[in-house]
């Protein structure tokens, strides 16, 4: 006779294999929800490669908006703008710092890790 404890576990490891299998299979990738820090396979999106550039030591020292679009031309295309906002949204998940950088006789807002 099994106990509903017993029973319970079945339904679980079932629930379990069955959803491991939909994520190797990959049929619900946009379900997945990561954090900014774990690595992609495949398809790198902005904000990847904005935290690479941060894990390869870009933001030891203030950088401006423009800066990382211009570095980041190098290997991903994108408006400017949409790197402006993406910088904004790290600083809300406290990946970045916001800080003030003089260039010329103006100051900018600039990111730092």
């Amino acid at each position: 006779m099994t106990t509903t404890i017993e029973v319970k576990l079945r339904s679980i490891q079932r629930l379990a294999r069955e959803i491991e299998a939909e994520l190797n299979s990959g049929v619900h990738k946009k379900a997945i929800v990561r954090s900014s820090t774990t690595p992609v396979v495949g398809k790198m999106t902005l904000r990847d490669h904005i935290i690479a550039m941060k894990t390869r030591g870009f933001f030891r020292s203030p950088r401006t908006a423009s800066e990382v679009h211009t570095e980041l031309s190098k290997t991903y295309q994108c408006l400017a703008n949409r790197v402006s906002v993406e910088l904004i949204r790290l600083h809300k998940l406290k990946q970045l710092r916001k800080m003030t950088k003089q260039q010329g006789d103006r100051s900018k807002v600039a990111y730092v890790a």
